[in-house]
């Protein structure tokens, strides 16, 4: 115990199954490690950002792992997995993703929307933006946006949506 409970702890140590994945930046071994910081299972990486975000080496419980397709939607899918096996007990989600950040790698699907769009907003040096990282910063929040929308509809499915606390945070 280093004196500063987490959320992780805390719940914990109300009888909350509890989970984190995605970003985390507070250490990677105890006794700041996740799994050491009050939280039952761990997916994600404990550096600042990932170099590559399609299927990269995750790690699981202290075990490194690849992951599966596109990193944001891997974690949510890990997210709903996870949702699904507490469904009955009282779970605590804290879901960190990592974009928009760089490499600035996204699904073609959410790309496409945005790789010939005009940019509306634009910086204060517009000879100095690089408008494809805009666009694929902009498509990358779409991407959060679609996968947020699809774990609250699966709270609402299951008829947890009145009973369940989930943390989202992005870069």
């Amino acid at each position: 115990d280093i004196g500063f409970p987490t959320l992780g702890d805390v719940f914990k140590s109300k009888g909350y199954t509890t989970a984190a994945f995605g970003k985390w930046h507070n250490g990677a071994q105890p006794p700041y490690h996740p799994n050491a910081r009050g939280f039952d299972e761990f997916y994600g990486f404990c550096s600042g950002h990932w170099g590559n975000y399609y299927s990269p080496l995750i790690e699981h419980n202290g075990t490194f792992t690849s992951g599966e397709g596109f990193l944001v939607d891997d974690l949510f899918n890990h997210s709903i997995n996870f949702i699904k096996e507490q469904a009955n007990t009282p779970f605590f989600l804290y879901l960190p993703v990592n974009t928009p950040h760089s490499p600035m790698q996204v699904p073609e699907v959410f790309w496409s929307r945005f790789k010939n769009k005009p940019l509306i907003s634009r910086s204060t040096n517009p000879e100095q933006e690089d408008e494809d990282f805009t666009r694929a910063a902009l498509a990358m929040v779409e991407n959060i946006d679609f996968n947020v929308g699809r774990l609250l509809s699966f709270l609402k499915k299951q008829e947890l949506d009145e009973n369940t606390i989930v943390v989202f945070m992005s870069d």
